[in-house]
Order: structure tokens, then C-alpha cells, then sequence
């Protein structure tokens, strides 16, 4: 059994200009590069494992719950050919289980 909490400072990176006679998203020229952070990231995963020795035989199985909380982290900007933009974000929880036979 095994617990594991990750976070991190927010990932950098550099705010894009709007420029609406063109409709386009543009660095401005006097734009700090990765002067800006996403929020935090945090995530609590949970693993579970057991393991069968048979003569020749070994069978493995597992389950895990990745982002047990659920927790939005934001992945990146996508932005819009109308000047907006809207928030991408990474996977939320996710339930992993498996099975392995090794001879």
C-alpha cells in the first residue's frame, strides 16, 4: 500500500496579447518570457498491490486512485479566435487496475 502527495510551484508561462484587427494572439514585443505562474499543482494518489508466487508462476494485481481529491490543475491556456480564452485542465480522478501473470 502506498500514499503519495505532490505539489508543485505553478509551471510558468508567458501571457499572449489579443490583437483584434488581425485576430490573433501575439507575443508583444516587450513581453517577459515565462514572467507569469499557473496555480499550484496538487494531486494524492493511492496505490494498492498484492503478489502470488506459484511453483513457476508470479501473478500480480493492482488498483490505484490517481487525484483522489479531484483537484483542477490547470494544464494550459487555449486561446480562442474570438479573443477569449478558456482554462485546460489535466485529468481529474482516475481509477487504474490491473493484472499481470509473469512465468
Amino acid at each position: 500500500i502506498s500514499v503519495k502527495y505532490r505539489y508543485l510551484g505553478g509551471k510558468p508561462y508567458t501571457e499572449m496579447t489579443y490583437h483584434p484587427e488581425i485576430r490573433m494572439w501575439l507575443l508583444a514585443e516587450d513581453a517577459e518570457i515565462n514572467a507569469s505562474r499557473f496555480d499550484p499543482y496538487q494531486r494524492l494518489d493511492f496505490h494498492i498491490s498484492h503478489k502470488w508466487f506459484e511453483n513457476k508462476v508470479t501473478i500480480s494485481s493492482y488498483w490505484e486512485v490517481d487525484n483522489i481529491l479531484n483537484t483542477k490543475n490547470l494544464w494550459q491556456y487555449n486561446y480562442l479566435g474570438d479573443g477569449t480564452t478558456e482554462d485546460v485542465y489535466q485529468w481529474g480522478r482516475m481509477i487504474i487496475g490491473g493484472l499481470m501473470v509473469e512465468f
